[in-house]
């Protein structure tokens, strides 16, 4: 495969692993319910930092010793998909109302938002299984060290796509959710969709 087809492959797996709800963009969308669209734009900030750090990693660290460490990215997957489990299982028997904290965000808060989207990312098995396992598997040209500044683009980019995305449907359903009967639907709505990918997910690697 060229390494252009291996870049084009990486693009669509990006976009499709951060589309797929996990706790970073789920946590855009709550932080946008909560406290406006700036606050958004500071969370996802922090996100993209967390993957851009586990992506140096992959590229630099792992990718070089990848094929020497057996069975890395099964025990990944699988720590994956039990904290994938919780997640799913917090969001099901979540209780309050997602508005109450409605107001916008000051300013000065912005830096901790983008703290706590850092601390989300580096937290989160899904981006550390995806960058890690997939990274040397997908992008395997020995010239992807020279290519890393073209990668990292690449993944803020379509990181950045994916954010806007989920900030401004928040924006675009925090109308609708002011009941808390729309919450409660919404909520354990996402909870099925965050089980059925970790169920999918454990189906693959086992």
């Amino acid at each position: 495969m060229s390494y252009s087809s291996q870049t084009l492959l990486y693009a669509g797996s990006l976009f499709l692993a951060a589309l797929l709800p996990g706790p970073g963009m789920l946590a855009i969308m709550l932080q946008t319910l909560k406290h406006g669209k700036n606050s958004g734009f500071g969370m996802l900030c922090g996100l993209i930092t967390g993957d851009i750090i586990f992506l140096c990693i992959a590229i630099f660290v792992v990718n070089p010793i990848i094929h020497q460490i057996l069975g890395m990215s099964y025990y990944l997957f699988i720590t994956c998909s039990c904290y994938l489990f919780y997640f799913s299982y917090r969001l099901w028997f979540f209780k309050g109302d997602l508005l109450y904290l409605n107001p916008e965000i000051s300013k000065k808060n912005i830096f901790s938002t983008y703290g706590n989207g850092l601390f989300i990312t580096l937290n989160n098995p899904k981006t550390i299984s995806f960058y890690i396992a997939f990274i040397p598997t997908i992008l395997s040209s020995p010239t992807i060290g020279i290519e890393s500044g073209y990668i990292i683009f690449i993944t803020i980019f379509i990181l950045t796509i994916v954010g806007l995305i989920y900030i401004f449907f928040s924006l675009f359903i925090k109308r609708y959710l002011i009941p808390l009967k729309n919450q409660k639907v919404f909520l354990k709505s996402l909870a099925i969709v965050i089980c059925l990918l970790a169920l999918t997910m454990l189906y693959n690697t086992i």
